[in-house]
Order: structure tokens, then sequence, then C-alpha cells
């Protein structure tokens, strides 16, 4: 596929589970961590090192972008619902919109977090540091662009 066996190339395969076959196979040019669908399941996303790769999850799994930030490793992902995009930890917490690739919000938490949650009825973050949880809570309309569109 272009890409040599160590340069870290990643391969996600999007299988039917209830037909059980191969639909596609998606390639991120990184190493990756894992990859979540967003809350509406429109796209895919895949997370790791940069960059974050989306892909259209109704339309074949097409290619939508990348998002060129952050420039650390991303550890977990977690669709938000009500908003069309995902929340992450890269350094801090942050909230990338995977309609127009870009980071909307960043939120300074300790350096010792090691696992997110996202709790969809109350939109609320779960951050998990040491023996506590720092709880967040979003409002998807004001992540939106000024515009108002999603």
């Amino acid at each position: 596929m272009g890409y040599s066996p160590n340069s870290g190339a990643t391969a996600v395969v999007v299988a039917d589970v209830k037909q059980q076959r191969i639909v596609k196979t998606l390639i991120s040019p990184t190493p990756l961590n894992g990859v979540v669908y967003t809350a509406d399941g429109s796209k895919l996303v895949s997370f790791g090192a940069p960059p974050i790769r989306v892909w259209d999850a109704v339309h074949d799994y097409a290619t939508l972008g990348e998002i060129g930030e952050p420039h650390a490793n991303t550890n977990y992902f977690a669709a938000l619902p009500g908003f069309d995009g995902v929340v992450g930890l890269s350094g801090n917490l942050h909230i990338w919109n995977t309609q127009n690739l870009q980071r909307v919000s960043t939120v300074a938490v300790p350096p010792d977090v090691f696992r997110i949650a996202v709790h969809q009825t109350s939109r609320t973050v779960a951050v998990a540091i040491g023996r506590f949880a720092h709880l967040y809570r979003f409002n998807p309309d004001a992540l939106k662009p000024s515009g108002g569109g999603n």
C-alpha cells in the first residue's frame, strides 16, 4: 500500500460482523492508539501519533481530512453527544470539531491523567487522575462555530 513495514503506518479494518466480511481497510500513516466513531456515527476518527485522521463512515469511509495537531501522542478519545466532534487527551483535554477539523476547546489537566470517559446523557466528561475523578460538563452549542452550523 505504499508504506514500508517499519513506517509506523497502521491498518484500520472495518468489518461487517453480521456478514463476517471485511468492508474496507483504511490506512493511518502513523501508529494508532485507537479509533472512535462520532456520537451520530457519521465519522470514524483515528488517534495516536499525529495527525488525527477523520473518515466519512456514511460514504464508504472516504478520507475527510486530518487534524494536524496535537503535536504529541493522543491517548484517549471519546465521542461527544450533540456535537460533531470528539474529546481527547494529549497533554491537556482537547475538543476537536470533526467537520472543520479544528480544535475548539482546551482544558488544562494535571499530567497524570490515565483515563477519560463521557456520560452521554448528562454531557459530562470524567477525567481519572490518581484516586480522583474530575467532572467537566460541556455545552455542545457553545462549541459550534459562530455561524451556528456544525
